[in-house]
């Protein structure tokens, strides 16, 4: 089975070898089986109610202030030692850090194909 989203060759290769009979489709109905059985057992084709019940719970005012209160915590301001900004189109500066190269993470999280692209930001320190 492959992991890896909008990486179509596995497709197309495990189809070919299903049409050579290289690959018995028996073999695919067994993976299919095993799959389709662990999905059952934790309980995704029975969906319960929500832990949590929406009506009261999103976009109340406590929930708007706490919001706020995460914002003014969370903004940076920016010196403007040497009335260096705006940069100018012709300088350089260093970005680093595990996602230095990562541009779903400037973008944000939501911007993330899929659970399979994402990749680890902060380096174990193991």
């Amino acid at each position: 089975m492959s992991m890896v989203p909008f990486d179509f060759s596995f497709y197309d290769l495990l189809i070919e070898l299903v049409k050579s009979g290289e690959v018995p489709l028996s073999r695919i109905d067994e993976a299919v089986s095993r799959i389709l059985n662990v999905k059952y057992r934790v309980g995704l084709f029975n969906p319960k109610a929500s832990v949590l019940p929406v009506d009261g719970n999103f976009a109340t005012a406590e929930a708007i202030e706490t919001n706020r209160q995460a914002a003014r915590e969370s903004i940076v301001l920016a010196k403007n030692a040497n009335n260096i900004l705006p940069l100018k189109k012709e300088s350089s500066i260093l970005v680093t850090g595990p996602a230095a190269n990562l541009l779903s993470v400037m973008n944000g999280v939501g911007r993330l194909p899929g659970r399979g692209m994402m990749k680890v930001y902060i380096p174990r320190t193991s």
